[in-house]
């Protein structure tokens, strides 16, 4: 079993390089699982329910794999392109 406090170390020594962290989990679902869960989400999709729910019945009771630390650069090109951008009072919010 791995400690919590050992992903949080990975995670801060990662992301304290400055790269993106990604955590890697897994669990095995049944067939009849993922098709009652699914039907419920897409039900509770289509109207326009909180789908938090849903989402915590498929990621939990996760198998811990590992912590991998992406370089993640803007392209060339794209920081001035954001300047020129926000200089005409645009504003500009960057998601992922």
């Amino acid at each position: 079993d791995v400690e919590f406090e050992d992903v949080r170390l990975s995670i801060n020594s990662l992301s304290g390089e400055g790269l993106r962290c990604l955590v890697l989990a897994e669990r095995e679902v049944e067939e009849t699982e993922i098709d009652h869960w699914l039907s419920r989400f897409l039900l509770a999709k289509s109207k326009g329910k909180d789908l938090s729910k849903y989402y915590y019945e498929l990621e939990n009771n996760l198998y811990y794999i590992g912590v991998t630390g992406i370089e993640d650069k803007l392209q060339e090109g794209v920081g001035n392109t954001l300047s020129s951008i926000m200089n005409c009072n645009i504003r500009v919010w960057v998601l992922t």
